[in-house]
């Protein structure tokens, strides 16, 4: 686990209020899993500028992919017979809103909105990689995932 020296928490939190309200552009696919209650938003960036999509549905089948559109397919397929499932995908490209952030001892969650009014999250995780938890690579990470613009996609 990092400590509160290798996390310097302090600026990573300055850093979420600094692009809170923000308007940003997907650089990657996010995706989540809504149920009638509650749901789970699939979407992982890790140290080294991965994406993992993770997910479970029906409350044993694990879903897990590198690739959002494979995930989310693969999640559709599994809830087709299940009821009050719904499966989203947020391409890149789509506008988003920063609403909030939440830092955590070894993760870090930003909350968005898209100009429809839906809402998802997705996780910055550090659990395997401590020594990442820090300012550079969170804004490294931030950066792989938002564009300030339309124009900056990948």
């Amino acid at each position: 686990m990092a400590t509160e020296a290798q996390t310097d928490r302090p600026a990573i939190v300055a850093f979420c209020k600094s692009v809170k309200g923000k308007d940003f552009y997907l650089k990657i696919g996010v995706v989540s899993i809504k149920h009638l209650i509650g749901g789970t938003d699939a979407t992982n960036i890790l140290p080294g500028l991965e994406v993992s999509y993770r997910g479970t549905l029906g409350g044993t089948r694990q879903i897990q992919s590198s690739d959002a559109e494979d995930f989310a397919e693969e999640a559709r397929l599994e809830a087709a017979n299940m009821e009050d499932v719904s499966i989203r995908h947020y391409k890149r490209g789509t506008k988003v809103t920063i609403e909030k952030s939440k830092v955590e001892e070894d993760e870090m969650e930003i909350h968005l909105k898209e100009t429809g009014g839906s809402k998802t999250k997705v996780r910055f995780k550090f659990n395997k990689h401590p020594d990442a938890y820090n300012p550079a690579t969170v804004v490294e990470m931030f950066a792989f995932a938002f564009a300030e613009s339309s124009r900056k996609r990948r």
